[in-house]
């Protein structure tokens, strides 16, 4: 059977990494570096060296971990004089095919050097949830000018803050979505308009921001929203006929005091 409760007694040891890296990915998405230590700083060490520092980077919601007080130095292939590269520093996923057993390393692809307006090399970022044996994850873009690296763009981005940082964030921000509905029958006659209002509630401790609206089952009409109603435009060249139609108006409100924010 398929089914699976994860997090559960079941008498045997079954959570697996795979289970694990799914939930992570739901919460964190493809790919992010975390807020943990050194954030997985890169330095230019020499015209032939990077080092990346202490962190977590998860992938896939593979968690990929530098420990404290530690580093690791990727080596950068020498540059060429008087011309530009572009090299991609990946962190390259290994499943063994007989074993299994899964390992992680560093690796730079090295682009084409050229004159001018260098080029990033192709790289392999499959998903690792398919059971790809190997996968190549972009970390860093490496710019070489000449013999020196000239600078270093990082290509996954760091997640700033917790989860309990965004909840206080989304809390303290908070947008609230008012939906209003107002169901009758009507006809618009060709090139002409018809105004239906629909009142807006003033919410305590809320400012109204912005509305929008939509209605359904009348192919054809145009609708426009303010703040107290709607404007249902006929532009055919013949009357349209609404039975019973929805009409619908959504106003968006904020926290008073963030509106500007």
């Amino acid at each position: 059977m398929a089914l699976d409760i994860v997090t559960s007694y079941q008498g045997f040891d079954h959570i697996t990494a795979d289970q694990l890296a799914d939930f992570q990915r739901g919460l964190l998405g493809d790919s992010c570096i975390l807020p943990v230590g050194s954030k997985m700083e890169v330095n230019i060490q020499t015209a032939n060296q990077i080092t990346v520092a202490d962190g977590v980077v998860v992938y896939d919601g593979r968690e990929i971990h530098i420990p404290y007080g530690t580093s690791e130095n990727v080596s950068i292939t020498s540059g060429t004089q008087g011309m530009m590269r572009n090299d991609i520093v990946c962190l390259q996923y290994n499943r063994d095919e007989s074993s299994g057993v899964e390992s992680v390393e560093f690796v730079t692809i090295a682009g084409t050097p050229v004159a001018s307006d260098p080029q990033d090399p192709a790289y392999s970022n499959l998903d690792i949830r398919t059971g790809v044996f190997m996968s190549q994850k972009p970390f860093c873009r490496v710019r070489l000018n000449g013999t020196a690296i000239e600078a270093i763009d990082m290509l996954v981005e760091v997640y700033d803050k917790g989860i309990y940082q965004l909840n206080k964030d989304l809390n303290d921000n908070f947008v609230l979505s008012v939906i209003k509905r107002r169901t009758t029958s009507f006809s618009v006659a060709a090139g002409e308009s018809l105004w239906l209002p629909i009142e807006h509630d003033d919410i305590e401790g809320y400012a109204l921001i912005g509305v929008g609206s939509f209605e359904a089952g009348s192919p054809g009409l145009t609708v426009n929203a303010i703040s107290n109603g709607m404007r249902v435009v006929n532009p055919k060249s013949y009357k349209i006929d609404v039975s019973e139609n929805a009409a619908f108006i959504e106003y968006v409100y904020v926290k008073a005091g963030k509106a500007s924010n």
